[in-house]
Parts: C-alpha cells; structure tokens; sequence
C-alpha cells in the first residue's frame, strides 16, 4: 500500500531512500531538472539529467550516464548500465536537499 502510495506522490514530499526507481522519484527528477513532471522516464528527461550532471546528450540513459551521474554524486563508479540500488538512493538522498 504504501509503495502504491509512494509511486502517486501522495506522502511526504521529502524522498525517502528506499533504493527503489519509481514514477514518484522520476517526478522529483523532473522538478529538479525543470521538465514536465509527467513522471515518465523519457527522452527528455534523461537529456534534461544528461545536461546536468555533464554527461554527453544522447537521451539514452546507459552506463556513461550512471558513471557521470555517480561522479556528480560523489560516490564511486560501479560499472553499472542502469539504475543499480546504490545509486538511486544517493540520488534520493541528494534530491532531498535540492527540493
């Protein structure tokens, strides 16, 4: 109940480091990137998260994206080509204090 809940935006605006790449932590992407919060993890969005955190543009999120986007977090590089658990929770632990 309560990941259906996560997943509709409908608890504490503050993310919660579950670890977890839901529409909801796509949402909170989008508002800190400044896209549509349509919670879609789509082209636009990955460009718009590409950008910021200085990877190359391509709209396709793959493991060049991770590694700049862990380099931006400040934690090491896992060689992953998507979302791994670690990484989603830094994120959710970063975008608390950016929202």
């Amino acid at each position: 109940m309560l990941r259906a809940e996560e997943d509709a935006g409908l608890l504490d605006p503050r993310i919660t480091p579950t670890g977890r790449f839901s529409p909801y932590l796509v949402g909170r992407v989008q508002a800190w990137v400044g896209t549509p919060q349509t919670r879609t993890w789509d082209a636009a969005t990955i460009r718009s998260l590409q950008y910021r955190v200085g990877a190359a543009t391509t709209g396709r999120w793959d493991a060049a994206s991770v590694g700049a986007l862990q380099d931006y977090l400040g934690i090491a590089r896992s060689g992953s080509k998507g979302w791994d658990s670690r990484t989603v929770t830094q994120l959710q632990r970063y975008l608390t204090t950016q929202l």
